[in-house]
């Protein structure tokens, strides 16, 4: 007697996996999508904070003044590879497509000591996705120099 055992897959089985996958995957990839338009957006808010206190960090560990320039898109602060940070080039960041500077752009200076000599205030950032809610980063940048954030999702 012979044993005709059957192994694998016939293409229909196949063919109806493959079509599964291919509708699960049209489901998802528009909530996958905002999601990384969101993370995108939330981390380059993130490293401008974190770019902000590298740049107290730097005119304390240098002793040196050192400028942080905030624009509407956009910030720099000195390439810190430099050896003098006073002669550096600046480093320009760009934010986020869906991330802007809504108020508080100018200039940051930071003095040896790790206070500010100018520029305190509270820099506002706004992420905007095109969805049913926009998220804000308030900036606080206290004349002590110290640097904290606050994040609120604000629904429209």
């Amino acid at each position: 007697m012979v044993n005709h055992r059957q192994r694998g897959y016939s293409l229909t089985e196949v063919l109806l996996v493959l079509a599964i996958l291919g509708i699960a995957l049209a489901v998802t990839m528009p909530a996958m999508s905002s999601f990384m338009r969101s993370y995108s957006a939330k981390v380059s808010a993130d490293e401008f904070v974190g770019h902000l206190r590298l740049a107290r960090h730097l005119s304390i560990a240098r002793h040196t003044p050192v400028n942080f320039t905030v624009n509407a898109n956009s910030y720099s602060l000195p390439d810190w590879a430099a050896g003098d940070l006073a002669t550096a080039p600046q480093r320009t960041y760009e934010l986020a497509g869906a991330v802007s500077v809504v108020s508080g752009t100018g200039t940051v200076t930071f003095r040896p000591d790790g206070t500010v000599s100018a520029g305190s205030g509270t820099i506002r950032l706004e992420i905007d996705l095109n969805t049913d809610w926009t998220g804000q980063y308030d900036v606080d940048v206290s004349a002590a120099g110290k640097v904290g954030s606050t994040y609120t999702r604000v629904s429209s």
